[in-house]
């Protein structure tokens, strides 16, 4: 009985010892497995969806301002509205960091590291963001907008004023336009309806759609085409080699 009970307690003392070791083995692997969880949530801030709001109410709506945006990475979308204030909501797949200035009626974006500036004086700029984001602005109706050297879509909406994009790479969109435009781009195609417009536009690469469109234009595609429906007024147009 006595050599029984010393027995047991062995196996006893075998099985705590093997439980401690079972113990240590999986504290050994959690540990290893610590550092590929830490990068694999610092590997999801490069998908993280960043948000700004930036609102002036100081914009009038008198066709005095020029809104122009230049060197951006980024889809650009303009809608016009009646009254003054400006709205500029920015999306961005890349982690920003944001510090808002008064002074002047200035905005610093600070976006890895880099200083990037929303100038929003009597010409308004903006400069240098990022790429792999989505700028919307709110516009007051009657101003005048210049776009250079931009990747991206580009969506203009309700504007009276004078429009010059020039030097940008992607599809165009124009809506319910009024006023002098001029637009040359090295590729994509361009889109304009319902407008009463002076137009002048040479795309590099694409075609040039017009339809509900009254006014005079000049047009010119070296590698696409040019299709024209419900036009009134005056045009030339030339495609080098497409149809029109």
């Amino acid at each position: 009985m006595f050599l029984n009970h010393i027995f047991f307690l062995d196996r006893l003392d075998l099985f705590k010892m093997n439980h401690l070791k079972a113990k240590i083995k999986f504290f050994i692997f959690f540990i290893f497995l610590i550092p590929p969880f830490f990068l694999t949530d610092l590997k999801s801030e490069e998908n993280f969806v960043k948000k700004e709001l930036y609102q002036f109410d100081e914009i009038l709506d008198n066709a005095s301002y020029t809104i122009n945006l230049g060197n951006l990475n980024a889809d650009i979308f303009l809608t016009g509205h009646i009254g003054s204030g400006v709205e500029i909501n920015i999306v961005s797949d890349l982690v920003i960091k944001t510090q808002k200035y008064n002074t002047n009626n200035q905005i610093i974006v600070l976006n890895n590291q880099k200083e990037q500036t929303l100038d929003l004086q009597k010409d308004t700029k903006i400069r240098s963001l990022n790429n792999n984001s989505r700028v919307e602005l709110s516009i007051p109706r009657n101003i005048n907008i210049n776009i250079h050297a931009c990747i991206g879509k580009i969506v203009i909406n309700n504007i009276t004023g004078k429009v010059g994009l020039t030097s940008n790479t992607g599809e165009i969109i124009a809506k319910s336009l009024n006023g002098d435009i001029a637009i040359e781009s090295s590729g994509g195609n361009f889109i304009i309806q319902d407008s009463k417009v002076i137009l002048s536009a040479h795309i590099n690469s694409g075609d040039i759609t017009l339809s509900n469109i009254h006014g005079e234009s000049k047009l010119s595609t070296s590698g696409g085409n040019i299709n024209i429906e419900n036009f009134t007024g005056g045009i030339i147009a030339h495609a080098y080699s497409g149809s029109i």
